[in-house]
């Protein structure tokens, strides 16, 4: 069982111009991202939220948005195909159906949307 979380912020001494004082555009809100992972030998199994703050300071021609907390889990299974090493995984994206928006906000909106994946693959 492990723990994972990691974070990314923003220098509060360069997020403005200094002639006018503007936001400078394209600033990323403060994110981060915490996992618990769970490994026996023929299975894993993971669990995170990623959580983003607001951000209220941008640009001239950019969109406030509103932060957000999002879960995802992912399990799958390890087995052997002929002598070969065969992973089987199972996510699923924004289990709670949180809306948010990833930069640059002003143009690409992600779609609040329950997801999933399937994937097989062998070593």
């Amino acid at each position: 069982m492990g723990v994972n979380a990691g974070r990314a912020f923003r220098t509060p001494d360069v997020n403005e111009f200094t002639d006018t004082g503007r936001p400078v555009p394209m600033i990323p809100a403060l994110r981060g991202r915490v996992a618990v992972d769970h490994e026996r030998p023929r299975w894993f199994a993971r669990v995170e939220a990623e959580l983003a703050g607001g951000q209220e300071r941008v640009g001239e021609f950019e969109t406030p948005t509103a932060g957000y907390e999002m879960s995802n889990v992912v399990t799958g299974l390890r087995f052997n195909v002929a002598g070969r090493l065969s992973v089987l995984t199972a996510s699923l994206e924004n289990v709670t159906n949180e809306e948010y928006r990833i930069l640059p906000p002003s143009q690409f909106r992600v779609p609040h949307e329950l997801g999933g994946t399937f994937t097989a693959r062998t070593v």
